[in-house]
């Protein structure tokens, strides 16, 4: 969105351009219009002509016109594979089609991002019983909103996921885009079962096995994955009733390796997950810093915290807090 805003601004600029360039030249104006670089040679004749006074706008036009062209590249290489493939597929009846449909889908996201309900303050996680303090510069967007967001562009929404956080310098639909997804696991008391003292090459194991049976079940449409190591090891911050952990991912046919970062609350009723996925392996202190934040901004209605635990009355989850981080409680839903 950013980059069509910077390329209409700079066509703007560049028609008010001509327009002054017209009091001097017609020739030179209607050049300006048929072929910008043209524009270039206005730029150089009238360079120190107050009077036409063309430096500063046409610099400005110039320099706009290259930050959006620059911003737009991504996109851009997206539609050429979009077409190669297109032009690859010789039963295909009509490529440009698809490479129309394949910008109008994105288009029809990047409205949809735009119109999503956010807000801040204290917002109430009701499935989970529980309440968030939004943190500054982020924003809450429900599960109503996601729903809506989900239903547009044609997919489904986890039954487990109640809202994301968003911070208030990301584009959504951006490639590199980030978000904090929230969870609710409402399948009981989640027992912590010593898992401090479980041994972090056992806890990697369990991971390891658990996400290549994953990886294995979404078969061959999705791209298979791996766990290559714990970037920061699971702990247990009794205190706070809270769990973090942060994974390092390999991808089949990508050399670039990736980050999923991890929080988990439990509570009286189940366990609240946050998480964010996929990320580059630079951003690895702001993954983790944002899934621990959004956790100890997130806290239990009184007698649903996780010590209001009754053995006698709750029910208990089939799984502990080991197979929430190893991700063998989510195989269970499969």
């Amino acid at each position: 969105m950013t980059s069509l805003l910077l390329l209409s601004l700079a066509g703007l600029i560049y028609l008010f351009t001509v327009t002054r360039v017209w009091q001097a030249s017609r020739k030179l104006a209607v050049g300006m219009m048929l072929f910008m670089p043209t524009g270039l040679y206005v730029l150089a004749r009238y360079w120190n002509d107050r009077e036409i006074g063309v430096r500063v706008p046409l610099l400005a036009a110039f320099a706009m016109f290259g930050v959006s062209w620059v911003l737009l590249a991504p996109d851009l290489r997206r539609l050429e594979v979009y077409a190669s493939e297109a032009d690859a597929g010789a039963m295909s009846p009509a490529p440009k089609a698809r490479v129309a449909d394949a910008v109008d889908d994105r288009l029809r996201l990047s409205i949809a991002l735009a119109k999503l309900p956010q807000r801040g303050g204290r917002v109430e996680i009701e499935p989970a019983k529980a309440a968030i303090e939004v943190p500054p510069h982020f924003r809450f967007v429900d599960r109503a909103g996601l729903l809506a967001l989900y239903a547009e562009i044609g997919t489904e929404l986890e039954p487990s996921s109640v809202g994301w956080l968003v911070h208030e310098d990301v584009d959504l639909g951006a490639d590199d885009a980030w978000f904090v997804e929230i969870e609710w696991l409402g399948d009981g008391y989640v027992r912590e079962n010593g898992f401090a003292a479980r041994p972090s090459e056992r806890m990697l194991a369990e991971a390891q096995s658990a996400i290549a049976q994953l990886s294995a079940r979404q078969g061959e449409e999705a791209q298979g994955f791996s766990l290559v190591r714990y970037v920061e090891e699971p702990a247990f911050d009794v205190g706070r009733d809270s769990a973090t952990w942060v994974e390092e991912l390999a991808y089949a046919g990508d050399a670039e390796h990736r980050l999923d970062c991890y929080a988990a609350k439990l509570g009286r009723g189940g366990a609240l997950l946050f998480s964010i996925l996929e990320v580059g392996m630079r951003r690895q202190e702001l993954c983790l810093r944002s899934v621990r934040l959004a956790a100890g901004r997130t806290h239990f209605d009184p007698g649903q915290t996780y010590a209001d635990h009754s053995s006698l009355f709750d029910r208990k989850a089939k799984y502990d807090l080991a197979a929430v981080v190893s991700g063998a409680a989510a195989l269970r839903e499969l």
